[in-house]
């Protein structure tokens, strides 16, 4: 196996486990809060999904990523709060959805 071969089976093993470990909570687990401050598992899976899309983005389609980055190195967390915005207002088994996909 190559080295992006491992890296690409090891990054879906890790996903495979966190989609383990989200998918049995209820609408009180999603509200958990994790190691990050102020930030839940909703978060957490929010942000992922949203990161998942914006690597997808730049390798599909360069010019439209490389915009977005400029606009968001603007303001970064504002960026990322917008972002999250998108994701943290679905129920627990859309966001799990869009995890998932």
């Amino acid at each position: 196996m190559t080295q992006l071969q491992d890296v690409i089976s090891d990054l879906a093993a890790e996903g495979e486990e966190l989609d383990r470990m989200v998918e049995g909570l209820d609408a009180d687990g999603w509200a958990l809060p994790t190691p990050a401050p102020g930030w839940t598992i909703r978060h957490q899976i929010a942000h992922l999904t949203f990161i998942f899309r914006l690597a997808e983005l730049a390798a599909s389609d360069p010019e439209t990523f490389g915009a977005l980055a400029a606009r968001a190195g603007k303001d970064f967390d504002g960026a990322v709060n917008a972002a999250l915005a998108d994701y943290l207002d679905d129920p627990p088994e859309k966001l799990l959805a869009r995890w998932r996909a």
